[in-house]
């Protein structure tokens, strides 16, 4: 069993949609990874970090996903590498972290919020100990964000390798930053367009230089930034902008977009032993992923076809899975974005080096997914009718959902004017539908019994 599927099955019950869900363990798998994990030679490195943004209404289940992953994130601490395997071992199934002596002769102490009280002292004050994959605050301004980044800067020992490690050490900054609900760091569009600029250095793992309020110019060195964010529909279109889609920021983001939740369900149960079990591999596995550093290599056979792909195939237009100009420029970069996850796909179940050409086909297979819903997030433009096009397409999609009958699913024109009079003319209702029929998002047939044409969601993502 995969840690994929262990994964799905530990998630089974919470009504986010499958693609949020798979997107999310992948996005573990690349905090877990850091700046420790490259491809490529060391003068031109491609680290696994990423940036996934969950878009869809309020309620569809971006929040309790971006939970799940911090969840795993904020579990280890970077002194239980120092733990011997019977400590570990319990830590990993109950969750307790079992009290250990200091060299005082103090014991330290977990507090139930994770923080830590040090000595006998009452009065001494609580510290939050250092994360083995440091993770920002989930709500932060954006010179908080790099003064956090600036602090999470590790070192590791990296023999023989002068370029990367002078010293014997290898330094480096990580930082996986998970964002409910991105008004609270972007604000508006000002503050979205200044923001992009450290986020563009962060995804391509450049020094950043910036201006602090009190400080004058700080160089951010190193940093390399792992992004998982959530948002609405309504807010991208009130802040992001086609200059925002146009300076690079938006084609470095994989946009997960979701009509609706995949289930309903009142309470989530208790997990289950094969859940728990579920649990425990997958903190084993991440645990074991922070302690590996070094280059990965793809095989021959997976160089070959992707030298193809994207020398060939994807120039000519043959495997490009969403033919809108709004994902142009994601298309230029789909390269980089292929790699990065397949070092997740491979460091899912894996602790080699080696990526196969299977792992490449299930990273492809993995965007590819994606890519066919992603330009419904990137509607910036003014045409008033595109998210009336959309709320069709959602209306029909849960209909779709109860009945797979056409039939029984479908809807008459007059039925959808009626849901949508007060939001569109009768004219304006022909239009969306003309375009959704057109691009193969619905279809429509005649009514076996009234010979009125129903139209019903025909795209099965």
């Amino acid at each position: 069993m995969s840690n994929l599927a262990k994964w799905q099955n530990l998630t089974r019950d919470l009504e986010s949609p499958n693609s949020y869900v798979n997107m999310g363990f992948y996005y573990l798998i690349s905090c877990c990874l850091q700046r420790r994990i490259w491809y490529g030679p060391d003068y031109q490195r491609l680290f696994p970090n990423v940036y996934f943004v969950l878009v869809g209404d309020a309620g569809v289940g971006k929040g309790l996903m971006i939970s799940q992953i911090n969840g795993f994130l904020r579990f280890f601490e970077k002194n239980d590498t120092k733990l011997n395997d019977v400590y570990l071992e319990t830590l990993i199934r109950t969750g307790t972290r079992p009290a250990v002596e200091t060299s005082e002769g103090n014991m330290r102490v977990m507090q139930p919020d994770g923080q830590e009280l040090q000595g006998n002292d009452k009065t001494n004050k609580l510290v939050k100990p250092k994360l083995l994959f440091p993770v920002a605050a989930d709500n932060t301004t954006f010179e908080a964000l790099c003064l956090r980044l600036a602090e999470a800067t590790c070192s590791i020992p990296l023999a023989n390798n002068a370029d990367l490690a002078p010293t014997g050490k290898y330094l480096y900054k990580s930082l996986a930053f998970c964002l409910e609900e991105l008004s609270s760091l972007f604000g508006n569009k000002a503050k979205a367009e200044a923001i992009s600029d450290f986020l563009l250095c962060a995804f391509d793992c450049k020094d950043y230089e910036y201006d602090t309020k009190h400080q004058g110019t700080d160089l951010l060195r190193k940093p390399c930034l792992s992004f998982f964010g959530g948002t609405t529909p309504i807010f991208m279109q009130r802040v992001f902008s086609n200059a925002i889609l146009s300076d690079g920021l938006c084609a470095r983001i994989i946009f997960i977009y979701e009509f609706s939740k995949r289930h309903h369900r009142f309470k989530a149960s208790d997990l289950d032993d094969e859940q728990r079990t579920n649990r425990e591999d997958i903190r084993r596995h991440i645990f074991a992923l922070g302690k590996l550093t070094g280059r990965v290599e793809l095989t021959d056979e997976a160089s070959a076809f992707l030298k193809h792909y994207f020398e060939v195939s994807l120039p000519r237009g043959d495997v490009r899975a969403n033919k809108n100009i709004k994902l142009n420029s994601y298309y230029e970069r789909k390269k980089v974005h292929t790699l990065k996850i397949a070092m997740s796909v491979h460091f899912a179940d894996k602790l080699d080096f080696i990526i196969t050409l299977d792992e490449v086909h299930k990273a492809l297979a993995i965007l590819e997914d994606v890519e066919s819903r992603m330009h419904y997030a990137l509607t910036f433009g003014a045409n008033p009718l595109a998210q009336i096009q959309k709320n069709i397409i959602k209306s029909l999609r849960e209909a779709s959902r109860e009945s797979s009958d056409p039939i029984q699913s479908g809807k008459s024109f007059k039925e959808l004017w009626i849901s949508f009079s007060d939001d569109v003319r009768e004219m304006e209702l022909q239009e969306c539908l003309r375009y959704c029929v057109s691009t193969g998002i619905i279809k429509s047939m005649p009514h076996p019994k009234t010979n009125e044409d129903i139209y019903f969601f025909s795209v099965s993502k």
